[in-house]
């Protein structure tokens, strides 16, 4: 819910379109893009109205260049993801065997040292008939990042050796990964050569993925980066990291420490006469925080300085 609320402040103060609307249309027009812009770029819109169709361009484009750590995140989730699974299927032990064996390789050698272990667990599922399967890994970026760094260790710790061809095409994608991703993170902006080596490395390791894992490696963000929407934006913007927001994002720690520090009841009938809410000073606190990023408070204190 507080993403979504500061998905609809972010709209109404930087969209002139939708200042101009009434409250009930602003809502209807904040949701409306807000769910269309989680789809593939390329597919024609869920949704179609007038207003929405003079600045989907627009916020589109909002949405995809603050989405770049986000993006990392999910596909580094997903090769690791397909590699285990791969693996998993690919076994000549048991299951617990192997759960054990990639469990120890993660957390002695991945993520921690042999003095130092780390306390990560390889999840899985057991049905009633007895079959086991994985969970799906999801981790911060911090732990994707390192995840991948090690990735061909975690490659020929699961990919059993019968599989040279394989694993041998999918050390090479993987690296041209790693390096594109490298680039693509750059706190600068970034030249015309370095995006287009970019996008060449991206083409490598996207060509390759999609030979080894089909339809099943495929996700959105893997999309954008395949069709070249993410080197538009580069081509046009530069450093995409910039536009990350990962200080509002921190806002969302904060605002769930006020609400568990503040609120035993939900903020609903509570203090005096029943009619006091907790919600009303977030949003204020919200407003103010985004008002001073923005630096749009600036100006009411113009006059005192002069």
């Amino acid at each position: 819910m507080l993403i979504f609320i500061n998905e609809i402040f972010f709209v109404q103060l930087f969209c002139p379109m939708v200042e101009s609307e009434d409250e009930g249309e602003i809502n209807d027009l904040c949701r409306h893009e807000y769910r269309e812009c989680s789809d593939l770029p390329s597919l024609a819109p869920i949704f179609s109205c007038a207003p929405c169709d003079e600045w989907r361009t627009r916020m589109h484009s909002v949405q995809s260049r603050r989405r770049i750590l986000h993006l990392e995140n999910r596909v580094g989730e997903k090769i690791i993801n397909m590699v285990l699974r791969f693996g998993f299927q690919k076994r000549q032990q048991s299951a617990t065997s192997f759960i054990s064996k990639i469990q120890e390789l993660f957390q002695k050698e991945v993520l921690g040292s042999g003095n130092c272990p780390s306390q990560w667990k390889l999840r899985y599922t057991k049905d009633t008939d007895g079959s086991v399967q994985l969970e799906p890994i999801q981790e911060r970026n911090s732990v994707i990042r390192a995840m991948l760094h090690n990735i061909n260790m975690i490659i020929d710790g699961s990919i059993p050796d019968n599989e040279g061809e394989f694993k041998e095409k999918l050390l090479m994608a993987c690296s041209k990964y790693n390096e594109a991703i490298s680039i693509l993170t750059s706190h600068r902006a970034l030249t015309d050569e370095e995006i287009d080596t970019f996008q060449d490395l991206i083409d490598d390791f996207f060509e390759t993925w999609v030979e080894l894992f089909g339809h099943d490696g495929l996700t959105n963000y893997l999309h954008l980066l395949g069709s070249g929407h993410v080197m538009y934006f580069l081509q046009k913007y530069r450093c995409l990291y910039i536009y990350s927001q990962q200080g509002w994002e921190a806002l969302n720690s904060v605002c769930t420490s006020y609400i568990l520090q503040n609120s035993s009841r939900g903020g609903r009938n509570s203090g005096q006469n029943k009619t006091q809410s907790y919600i009303y000073p977030l949003i204020r606190y919200l407003m103010r925080d985004l008002l001073w990023k923005t630096r749009l408070a600036d100006k009411f204190f113009l006059e005192r300085d002069s």
